[in-house]
């Protein structure tokens, strides 16, 4: 895709995140996430394993963990994606497709998640998440999901990097 026609359908998207797609090129979001992934101290190098950002709104952290090697890597969300509320999931599309990305996505509501509907992972995101009663409920659901560790509103629930 040209620049021109890339910069145009950037325009076109209300954006959550602000994702650098080309030089030059960074998504108008609300968000800037990058202070937050400085906090959140992930490992430069996730080769070889797989992880599950619940909640990525427009993938950010997904295409991140994805830039750092990452084997594999699912983006799950119905609330930011379903155009209920005032996002979509265009941003992220646009966003995949500008990067030539591999993430997969997986249109699950947060609560639904289970290793049958979308596998077990070796790192868990839960970074776009925030049910304040039904925390309880979600942490659990992330420590089924998750073989090693999890971060959940930029904190890290379980510490197991090596």
């Amino acid at each position: 895709m040209d620049e021109a026609a890339l910069r145009h359908r950037v325009e076109a998207i209300r954006w959550y995140h602000q994702i650098d797609l080309r030089p030059g090129l960074r998504t108008p979001g609300l968000d800037d996430p990058r202070e937050r992934l400085r906090m959140l101290h992930l490992p430069e190098d996730l080769s070889g394993r797989e992880v599950l950002d619940v909640g990525p709104w427009d993938g950010f952290f997904s295409f991140e963990a994805e830039r750092r090697g990452a084997r594999r890597v699912v983006a799950a969300d119905s609330f930011a994606w379903s155009g209920a509320n005032w996002s979509t999931k265009e941003g992220f599309l646009l966003a995949r497709e500008a990067l030539g990305s591999r993430v997969e996505d997986a249109d699950v509501d947060v609560m639904d998640l289970s290793p049958a509907s979308v596998g077990e992972f070796d790192l868990v995101l839960m970074l776009g998440v925030s049910r304040d009663s039904t925390a309880y409920r979600l942490a659990r659901a992330a420590k089924r999901l998750a073989r090693r560790e999890r971060v959940w509103q930029g904190r890290l629930a379980v510490h197991a990097f090596k």
